[in-house]
């Protein structure tokens, strides 16, 4: 099983990268293998102009995204990871959310996605993935 983490924190090395790796440390002890992706804060905006419905690739000038869509469609998990700023997620996790468009119609719901608060993450157990177990 395959769980990819990620961080959605303008900096690299954060409070939010400390809980990723605090969560990692969990799925290592069970078995689960984790990579943690940082999106920082430089991507573009999704533009809805929907060719990624047909190309299912976002075709914006490429700023890693396209890279981070091919580990996406094979992780068997995902965790978001966002401090909150002004009660929402930070801009750059949006852009990245926005713009998983493409992943969602090509992949159609295979990938079940676990959401952690600070509550939940102090209790590492309660975002441990199953792979028999929607979330």
């Amino acid at each position: 099983m395959k769980v990819l983490m990620i961080n959605g924190s303008p900096r690299a090395n954060g409070n939010t990268k400390t809980a990723l790796d605090f969560m990692g440390e969990v799925f290592a002890q069970e078995g689960i293998e984790f990579e943690i992706l940082h999106i920082g804060s430089s991507l573009a905006p999704c533009t809805g102009c929907f060719r990624c419905a047909k190309t299912h690739t976002c075709t914006l000038p490429d700023d890693g995204l396209n890279e981070m869509y091919q580990k996406l469609t094979q992780a068997d998990g995902v965790v978001f990871a966002s401090p909150v700023y002004f009660s929402s997620i930070t801009s750059g996790m949006r852009c990245f959310m926005d713009r998983m468009g493409c992943i969602e119609s090509k992949v159609g719901g295979g990938t079940y996605i676990k959401s952690a608060t600070l509550d939940n993450m102090l209790d590492p157990f309660s975002v441990i993935i199953h792979q028999d177990e929607r979330l």
